[in-house]
């Protein structure tokens, strides 16, 4: 019997302050039943324990487990880059909160500055239409391609593709971050809950500031700059 808990560590939704005293209730109940508690990261148990939810014996059956990511699938192969052209590559939900808005933001700031990048966003959402006007107010829509909902086996050809990872996320870390780690392609990740026990340090990936485009930019210059700091994160990522 186990509670297996994601990334999240804020509980802002609109619903939530109308259920949380049920909702509170029922996950206490079940942290009482369970033989063991999962979380993803320690953040994520850490906002357990703020709302009351682990005390006493319960802390003793926690047990941070990380992202479940299949190896198998997301790893190195032998394909084809897009010769001069730098690939950029967001993975997420289109939601606000997943920070696609900051990497469209970045890319302008690189595209004024001669880069010669290609921005590509994978997955499907409610906000695709505020992500395509953005591109195409900023007049940089011809550089970003939206991707669409992928399957594992056509995501990890494109993680393979791209030349650097850009995560913008506003909230947690998410398992893309590992995907593309396994794939050994250089992450950029703004700091997020979570983001250090995927990245325990810079020798993994670029750290940037929270929600900051301009930050984001230049942590994906820094990379473009020094192709062997490219490969040297990207290896220890792996």
């Amino acid at each position: 019997r186990l509670v297996l808990r994601t990334s999240q560590t804020t509980y802002d939704f609109f619903l939530f302050p109308y259920t949380k005293h049920v909702a509170l209730f029922f996950a206490g109940k079940a942290c009482k039943f369970a033989s063991c508690l999962c979380f993803t990261h320690p953040e994520s148990r850490d906002a357990y324990k703020k709302m009351g939810l682990i005390k006493g014996e319960a802390g003793k059956k926690i047990r941070i487990i990380g992202h479940g990511v299949d190896a198998k699938i997301f790893k190195p192969l032998n394909l084809k880059k897009a010769g001069k052209k730098t690939i950029l590559l967001s993975v997420a939900a289109l939601i606000k909160v997943k920070g696609h808005q900051n990497a469209i933001k970045a890319a302008k700031s690189l595209i004024d500055k001669n880069y010669n990048i290609e921005l590509w966003i994978a997955g499907e959402g409610s906000y695709k239409k505020e992500l395509e006007e953005l591109a195409e107010n900023l007049g940089i829509a011809s550089h970003v391609k939206f991707l669409g909902a992928l399957s594992h086996g056509e995501l990890v050809k494109v993680y393979n593709k791209a030349g650097i990872f850009v995560f913008s996320n506003l909230s947690d870390v998410t398992p893309a971050v590992s995907e593309a780690m396994l794939c050994k392609l250089p992450v950029v990740a703004a700091s997020c809950n979570g983001l250090d026990f995927v990245m325990p340090s810079e020798k993994h990936g670029i750290v940037t500031k929270h929600d900051n485009a301009e930050d984001l930019a230049r942590g994906i210059e820094k990379l473009m700059l020094d192709k062997k700091l490219q490969r040297r994160v990207a290896a220890n990522a792996r």
